[in-house]
């Protein structure tokens, strides 16, 4: 008995680990799920729940977004932590650069602002 639990305590445990600050570990489908930030003086947070906004990214570099940026689709690249979408649309900013972290199974994308903020997503 001891044994066989040994054995099964033992077995891969890759789904457990969080995903990768990657190219290939972002790959998949992220909802926003809440968004984080400071008013200069106090920090706040949005209710931590299904916001229907989405990106998607695909393994050939492109990725896809449901009501999260005015531009729907791009390119995009990591590096070192960082986020570079390209924005194919005629938004006046071509590129925008995002930190990335994780928490648990979270994804947090935080882009360049003064006081803090971040939107956290889940893997639908």
């Amino acid at each position: 008995m001891i044994l066989v639990l040994f054995v099964l305590s033992s077995c891969d445990r890759e789904d457990d680990l969080p995903f990768e600050l990657t190219a290939e570990g972002l790959v998949g489908t992220w909802e926003q799920y809440q968004y984080r930030g400071s008013t200069g003086i106090e920090k706040f947070e949005t209710e931590y729940e299904s916001t229907g906004k989405t990106i998607t990214f695909f393994s050939n570099g492109e990725w896809e977004s449901v009501d999260f940026f005015e531009c729907d689709e791009g390119e995009y690249s990591v590096t070192d932590q960082i986020l570079t979408m390209i924005f194919q649309c005629d938004d006046p900013v071509k590129t925008q650069l995002f930190r990335l972290k994780s928490e648990k199974d979270q994804l947090i994308i935080s882009p360049s602002c003064f006081e803090g903020c971040f939107y956290v997503f889940k893997k639908i």
